[in-house]
């Protein structure tokens, strides 16, 4: 740098004394702009702790009308696994639907809110009204992969009990298509199953025999291969590695 150089002022120096400058002449305009930012910021934090503050209550109502579907077990049978005698019981379940479907309404937008449509449909399930649990688990397909396997699962299994087979199938296919889905390698077993119930004998076939290749690291692939056997399937063979050829002289 030449001394013509070195005699300019320094950029941020400039810029800070055209601030300052800019700050003194508009006073007014200064201060209003810093308490709205102050008072957006605030505003931002009061949501975030009322939001959080939504989801605790929420959790707490949602775990009181869960509590309504526990049996509540006889004292003479302590200690013994019954589970006949372990069922809620049908006006307890009833209870528990009218307060889960308060948790939904009352706290929408929250966890809790989605947890609880699935458990609706779970109590309509125990109670054996397919037609409105479809309906529930419809509502709570959504959020984390977890939930949303939890909702379509439950979703599919309705349908396979209210013996609509097709239905059941395209369900457990969205799960299967997937491909940052939960639970892909259950729901294929699932889905053939589903197939081979609406009289679907080679899709599920198709569906097992491409099990290995489409889960290699699945636990589940034993099952698929009984399965597929049962139908009369072959597990598909991997094609052997080429090999050189020795050549001729």
């Amino acid at each position: 740098m030449d001394k013509k150089e070195l005699k300019k002022p320094d950029e941020f120096l400039t810029w800070g004394a055209r601030a300052t400058q800019f700050a003194s002449e508009n006073a007014a305009l200064v201060l209003g702009g810093t308490i709205v930012c102050v008072v957006l910021i605030a505003s931002f934090f009061f949501w975030l702790q009322r939001r959080d503050a939504r989801e605790v209550e929420a959790a707490g109502a949602l775990y009181r009308a869960e509590k309504l579907m526990e049996a509540q077990q006889d004292p003479a049978l302590a200690g013994f696994r019954m589970p006949a005698f372990n069922k809620p019981k049908p006006e307890d379940v009833k209870a528990a639907i009218e307060k889960l479907e308060e948790v939904a309404r009352e706290y929408p937008r929250t966890k809790a809110a989605l947890r609880a449509k699935a458990k609706i449909g779970d109590a309509y399930v125990e109670l054996e009204q397919w037609d409105d649990a479809i309906t529930a688990y419809q509502g709570a397909v959504g959020g984390t992969p977890v939930e949303r396997y939890y909702a379509l699962n439950g979703l599919a299994h309705a349908y396979e009990r209210k013996e609509s087979f097709d239905d059941a199938a395209s369900t457990y296919r969205r799960i299967v298509d997937d491909p940052n889905g939960f639970g892909r390698d259950i729901a294929a077993l699932d889905l053939a199953r589903s197939l081979e119930r609406a009289g679907k004998k080679d899709a599920a076939i198709q569906v097992l025999t491409k099990f290995t290749s489409d889960f290699p690291d699945s636990r589940l692939k034993s099952e698929a291969e009984r399965r597929l056997a049962s139908l009369g399937g072959a597990v598909a063979q991997a094609p052997a590695p080429a090999t050189a050829g020795t050549g001729g002289t």
